[in-house]
C-alpha cells in the first residue's frame, strides 16, 4: 500500500481539470452540460420492478467507466468528473440508486431515503449490466464511485469480483461516521425500531428539507461554485432533493458495510485507488485503512485539506483527485 499526501502543487493543478472555478457556471454550462447531455438518460425495470434511471454516453469504446454518487445525489451532479475524463478512452454509465436521484422512490414521501435491503443495490447493478449487454460489449469496465456509491460499488466487486478490472472509490461509507455514537449500539436501536414497525421513519432528528442550508454550514465542500452547482440541479428538479435518511436505510447501510469489511478478500485481485478527506463528517477510516493495507494493489489518497466530496472541492483540491484518476486509469 502507498499513502500519498498533501499537494501535488499548483502547475499541476492547472493541467487536469477542463473548467476551474472560475466563470464556472459559464464553462459549465457552455462546455460540461453539453457533453454530458449528448449522453442518453433511460429507465430500466430491477427484477422486483423498481424502476432504475440511468444515463449513458457513447464514444464508441471498447472500456467503460462505471459511476455511482452517495446517499441524496443525482449522477448528474457528476457531469464535470465525466468531462474531466472524456478524453481517457471511455464511454460512461452512471446509475442512479434505487430511491434517489431519477431512480423511482418505493415511499410515498419521496425525500425519504430508504431501501429494503442492500442487496437490492447489488442486484440492481447486475440487472443493468444484464440489460444493457456490458459484459459483451465492453472488454474493461472500470468502476468510480463516492461514499454510499462507493460502498455499493466494493460490496458489489466482492459478489461479482470478474466485473470490475479497476475500482476507484471516494470516501467509502463502509463504516458509517454515526456522529461518533457505537455502532453496535446504534445497529441495536434501528433493529429494534424495524421490528416494531418504524423503518420507514427518518432517523431520530432527522426529516424532510424544507429549505436550502447555506453554503456556510456545509460539510462537504469548500467550493462555493461546486456547491451552487447541485443546488441548481435541484432547484430545476425539485424531486431530486432529499431529507434525511430512514430507520432502515440507516440499518442496511451499517449491515452492507459490515459484510464489506468480513468479505474483504474477495477485492484482493482488483486494483483499487482510494481517496480520504482529512475533514470528514461521514465516513470511518477505520476499515477502509485497514483494507487498504491488506489488499496487495490499493493505493490510498489522504488529502488532509479536503472534505467529503473530494470531486466536488475547490479546484486546488480536486486537481488532485482527477490527476491521480488519470495516473490509474
Amino acid at each position: 500500500m502507498r499513502v500519498f499526501m498533501g499537494f501535488l502543487g499548483l502547475a499541476l493543478s492547472l493541467n487536469s481539470f477542463a473548467i476551474s472555478e472560475i466563470n464556472y457556471k459559464d464553462n459549465f454550462d457552455k462546455l460540461v452540460r453539453p457533453f454530458y447531455s449528448s449522453g442518453q438518460t433511460e429507465t430500466i425495470a430491477a427484477r422486483d420492478g423498481v424502476k432504475l434511471s440511468y444515463h449513458k454516453i457513447n464514444q464508441g469504446k471498447k472500456k467503460l467507466i462505471f459511476m455511482m454518487a452517495g446517499r441524496t445525489e443525482a449522477v448528474s451532479k457528476y457531469a464535470e468528473v465525466v468531462y474531466d475524463l472524456k478524453g481517457e478512452g471511455y464511454d460512461f454509465l452512471l446509475l442512479d440508486s434505487r430511491g434517489q436521484g431519477l431512480s423511482e422512490r418505493e415511499l410515498s414521501d419521496i425525500q425519504k431515503g430508504w431501501v429494503k435491503s442492500y442487496k437490492n443495490y447489488i442486484t440492481d447493478i447486475e440487472d443493468l449490466f444484464k440489460a444493457l449487454k456490458i459484459k459483451e460489449n465492453y472488454s474493461e469496465v472500470v468502476f468510480l464511485g463516492h461514499s454510499m456509491g462507493a460502498a455499493i460499488g466494493l460490496r458489489y466487486a466482492e459478489v461479482n469480483p470478474k466485473d470490475f478490472s479497476k475500482i476507484v472509490v471516494n470516501s467509502p461509507m463502509i463504516e458509517l461516521k454515526l456522529d461518533d455514537k457505537n455502532e453496535r449500539v446504534v445497529a441495536m436501536y434501528m433493529r429494534l425500531k424495524v421490528i416494531t414497525g418504524g423503518g420507514t421513519d427518518y432517523i431520530p432528528g432527522g426529516g424532510p428539507t424544507t429549505e436550502e442550508s447555506p453554503f456556510e454550514n456545509n460539510r462537504v465542500t469548500h467550493s462555493p461554485a461546486r456547491f451552487e452547482m447541485a443546488r441548481d440541479l435541484e432547484r430545476s428538479n425539485p424531486d431530486l432533493i432529499m431529507g434525511s435518511a430512514t430507520v432502515k436505510w440507516v440499518l442496511e447501510g451499517i449491515k452492507m458495510g459490515r459484510k464489506t469489511y468480513k468479505k474483504r478478500k474477495k477485492l484482493f485481485k482488483t486494483p483499487i485507488l482510494m481517496f480520504q478527506a482529512g475533514i470528514e463528517h461521514f465516513s470511518r477510516y477505520k476499515r477502509q485503512d485497514k483494507i487498504c493495507s491488506q489488499h496487495p494493489s490499493c493505493e490510498k489518497v489522504l488529502i488532509k485539506e479536503g472534505k467529503h466530496e473530494l470531486l466536488q472541492e475547490k479546484d486546488v483540491i480536486r486537481n488532485q483527485v482527477i490527476s491521480k484518476i488519470k495516473a490509474f486509469l
